[in-house]
């Protein structure tokens, strides 16, 4: 089972805190112990976002520990 977590700024104050994000990802360390993300993302003009993910790794132990972005990185998988 893995955990995602985020914070968005929709109005333009500021890109959220990455750090705080990477603390609630880990406060999660127990959904997924195998592997951890934070992705920081500018939406249109004025909206932040920042996710970050825990990862629990079943079937495929070395490979899918990122977030995976588009060619024109324009959207993102992640878990």
């Amino acid at each position: 089972m893995c955990g995602i977590v985020g914070i968005a700024d929709l109005r333009g104050h500021g890109r959220p805190d990455p750090g705080l994000v990477a603390t609630m990802a880990d406060t999660m360390a127990h959904r997924g112990p195998d592997g951890a993300c934070v992705v920081e993302v500018r939406a249109g003009r004025v909206a932040h976002l920042t996710f970050g993910f825990r990862r629990l790794s079943i079937l495929d132990l070395g490979a899918g520990a990122r977030a995976y972005a588009d060619e024109a990185d324009r959207f993102r998988v992640i878990c």
